[in-house]
């Protein structure tokens, strides 16, 4: 058993420095885990947002091509203007 302990004492600072890396490499990945979940939210509300938007474009477009028909309509039913 002294061996062992000999051994872990020798390379005390590596497994030291070891484990402080790996203690920020989990940091990293907790702050990276966050901020996927923060982009994927804002992702998911930019798409309804885009969605409602092509929605109303194509209602506005919708009732602009009937104007567009009435006003055909109309302009076909009145005589040409006299002078």
């Amino acid at each position: 058993m002294p061996r062992v302990k000999r051994i872990l004492q020798a390379h005390l600072p590596e497994i030291k420095y070891m484990s402080d890396a790996i203690v920020e490499l989990e940091v990293k990945i907790a702050f990276l885990e966050q901020n996927i979940t923060e982009l994927s939210d804002v992702l998911y509300s930019q798409q309804q947002q885009i969605d409602l938007l092509k929605s109303d474009q194509h209602r506005m477009q919708t009732q602009l091509m009937s104007l567009d028909k009435d006003d055909q309509h109309d302009s076909d039913d009145q005589p040409p203007p006299h002078y």
